[in-house]
């Protein structure tokens, strides 16, 4: 072995433990109990994002909201299936393969958010938090867009945020997924 391995190896090992579960609560620290697997599924157009209609939704390509997401979930110990899909059926068939494989869903619905009673029926048998996201503030928009089916069975809701709400969906989740079952 190598000296240069060698003294990274002693850091490693020098370096302060993270506390158990046990002491991080008695400090007010909740850590995440286990890998959590979440769905974050976007509905129609998202694909866009940075190409089309950027007053509205900011200048980052959706590959660059995914790769965002997708650390924010590692370094949240979430194993993301970060995915979209221009399709309604696709969309339901996605979330109708979480139930029993994922632990929780996020959503953007994007147009499907104000039309589909069949994404809001795949979602109430979903029995995990679900959390509903979207770029823009959807109640500052058209009068058609303050009417949400999928809020009618998310656990919450972030809208207005832009890039950084795709991020803070993803930092809720895994808080949600922490709190204490009842």
């Amino acid at each position: 072995m190598s000296a240069k391995a060698r003294d990274a190896r002693a850091r490693l090992q020098a370096a302060p433990k993270p506390p158990s579960q046990a002491a991080a609560r008695k400090q007010g620290v909740v850590l995440p109990i286990s890998s959590a697997r979440v769905l974050f599924v976007n509905g129609p157009n998202a694909n866009l994002y940075g190409h089309t209609g950027q007053a509205t939704y900011g200048s980052e390509t959706f590959e660059q909201l995914g790769e965002r997401c997708r650390r924010a979930a590692e370094a949240s110990a979430i194993a993301l299936d970060f995915r979209q899909s221009n399709s309604e059926g696709e969309v339901v068939d996605a979330i109708q393969q979480a139930i029993g494989t994922k632990d929780g869903i996020i959503i953007n619905g994007a147009g499907l958010t104000y039309t589909s009673i069949a994404v809001l029926d795949a979602l109430q048998a979903f029995p995990g938090p679900i959390v509903e996201v979207h770029m823009s503030n959807i109640y500052r928009r058209e009068p058609f867009r303050h009417f949400s089916y999928i809020s009618r069975v998310a656990t919450g809701i972030v809208a207005g945020l832009g890039a950084d709400g795709y991020e803070m969906a993803v930092l809720a989740m895994r808080r949600l997924l922490d709190r204490p079952k009842a």
